[in-house]
């Protein structure tokens, strides 16, 4: 039996460092943001991060592929 390696996740399994993210993800359902890190074998990642369900007490969030 052949198993597939896609991840939904890209990143997993990658020792990734120093991840910033942009300030102002807005706290409205759909809204998106790009954040960023570094490989520990060199080169860069991008974490696209998506709003799933926002109230007045919560913010729920998601990471994309």
């Amino acid at each position: 039996m052949q198993r597939s390696k896609f991840h939904p996740l890209p990143w997993v399994g990658d020792k990734v460092s120093g991840v910033t993210c942009p300030t102002g993800l807005k706290a409205v359902a759909g809204a998106t943001l790009t954040c960023t890190g570094e490989k520990s074998g060199g080169g860069s990642v991008e974490i696209p991060v998506r709003v799933t369900k926002a109230d007045a007490k919560s913010v729920t969030w998601k990471f994309e592929r």
